[in-house]
């Protein structure tokens, strides 16, 4: 009866209520079993390393647009650079045979030269549509990268637009003669091939008469402008002449400036005309030292330039890019690479050792062009080191030359006593203080700092 009764009591215990053991069958009951602790701290690690293998992922995550994006973009600027530059180069080429070029006359290769010209004109304008094309899909395309390299990838195509309106702002009065002659280059070229010396010669009188008219309208537009520069420096004299004669007019009045009085005779009635004359006498010696001031200096020429150089020919700094740009010709097309800054950034990593560190893929990538031939570089025997100080073989002296508003200024030979290397360097220096000497006297150099971006101080926008 006893067990019966214990039996009922824990069966009704069950019914009425669950134990805690089997209500929380979680931590506490683990940590009550033996190794229950162990198993504690292995699912809190396990935890910990999942919560940091899922935070790794999510920088990756971050990282790697970013490095894509930038990736994509230099190579697009390589692209579009190098048919911009194919643009540039053929309206320099149109600039260039239309300067040789001459007024079509009877000889029909004239003719053949003028054909050339229309040709090398078409040619460019079909360069400068391509690269337009070119510029306007890569800007669409630049809206799908992060905020950081898309800034940087408005701002560069937007540079290269601009070069673009520029070559085509060149190209446009070539463009306009081109559509006035070509009906009548057209009569030429066909009176040619047809061999008649009678459909010949009217074409080619009708094209002089319009070549002559052509002439005489911008001999004409020309002489406008300079009447109007005219106009205007005629202006800026006048203004200045009536400043000079206010000035004049406070040291001495206009009425006793204009002539001497009349000599005072003898006699009361002579008193005001003597102290006229004293007036005027008293006023041309205040106005004397006036007269004798010191010659005016010429004007200083400003030269601008930047603290951040390379150090290295070809290697420049692009500010407004933020990136290292090398540049040369090969096979007299222009070409250009870029290294930004914003390629070799990383998280923890200083701006100015990012800034290091593309500077150094310039250069390498430089001594690997020059290396391979595409570059070409020319060295003096003897190198000063200075612009403008340079050795001359024939004299055997060092040579200072600078240039000033187009004017080429002479600052002497230096020649060593002898071959040996301490005169030709003592001789250097000599030349190196006169060139300092005259960019004294007569320039002014402006050092512009390049700003550090990684001084800039980031502020969060939804604050």
């Amino acid at each position: 009866s006893s067990h019966s009764g214990s039996r009922g009591a824990a069966a009704s215990s069950l019914q009425g209520g669950t134990p805690r053991a089997l209500m929380a069958p979680g931590r506490h009951s683990g940590a009550a079993t033996p190794g229950g602790e162990e198993r504690v701290l292995a699912e809190e690690g396990l935890t910990a390393t999942a919560a940091a293998r899922k935070q790794a992922e999510v920088q990756a995550q971050t990282k790697r647009p970013h490095e894509r994006d930038s990736n994509d973009l230099s190579t697009a600027m390589e692209t579009v650079l190098e048919v911009v530059f194919q643009a540039e180069d053929a309206v320099d080429a149109v600039e260039a045979i239309a300067d040789s070029a001459k007024p079509i006359v009877a000889d029909p290769l004239d003719a053949d030269a003028n054909k050339k010209e229309m040709d090398a004109i078409l040619a460019a304008q079909d360069k400068i549509k391509e690269a337009r094309k070119l510029t306007e899909g890569k800007i669409r395309d630049a809206k799908s990268y992060t905020l950081s390299v898309q800034k940087l990838a408005l701002s560069e195509y937007s540079s290269l637009r601009q070069r673009l309106d520029d070559a085509q702002k060149k190209l446009s009065p070539y463009k306009t003669s081109m559509k006035k002659c070509s009906a009548e280059v057209k009569e030429v070229i066909a009176a040619r091939g047809e061999g008649a010396k009678g459909g010949l010669e009217p074409a080619i009188a009708k094209l002089q008469a319009r070549l002559k008219a052509t002439k005489a309208e911008a001999s004409k537009q020309k002489r406008s402008a300079k009447v109007g520069t005219k106009h205007v420096k005629g202006k800026v004299g006048k203004q200045k002449r009536a400043q000079q004669e206010s000035r004049r007019d406070k040291a001495c009045p206009r009425g006793c400036r204009d002539k001497p009085p009349p000599i005072p005779r003898p006699g009361g009635a002579a008193a005001p005309a003597l102290r006229a004359a004293k007036q005027w006498l008293s006023a041309g010696a205040a106005a004397a030292p006036s007269a004798a001031r010191e010659p005016r200096r010429a004007a200083k020429r400003r030269v601008n330039t930047q603290s951040k150089q390379s150090g290295v020919p070809g290697v420049t700094w692009d500010g407004p890019h933020k990136c290292w740009r090398v540049l040369w010709r090969e096979e007299r097309r222009r070409k250009g690479k870029q290294f930004p800054v914003l390629r070799y950034v990383a998280p923890g990593k200083p701006h100015e050792e990012a800034e290091a560190e593309a500077l150094r893929a310039a250069v390498a990538f430089r001594k690997e062009r020059v290396r391979q031939g595409n570059i070409k570089v020319v060295q003096a025997r003897r190198q000063s080191g200075i612009k403008g100080v340079n050795w001359e073989t024939s004299n055997k002296a060092w040579r200072v030359c600078i240039s000033v508003r187009g004017k080429r200024l002479q600052g002497g030979n230096f020649h060593p006593r002898n071959n040996t290397p301490e005169e030709i360097e003592r001789a250097r220096l000599e030349a190196v203080e006169c060139r300092r000497r005259l960019e004294l006297a007569r320039l002014q150099v402006n050092m512009r700092e390049v700003p550090d971006p990684g001084q800039l101080v980031e502020r969060d926008s939804s604050a």
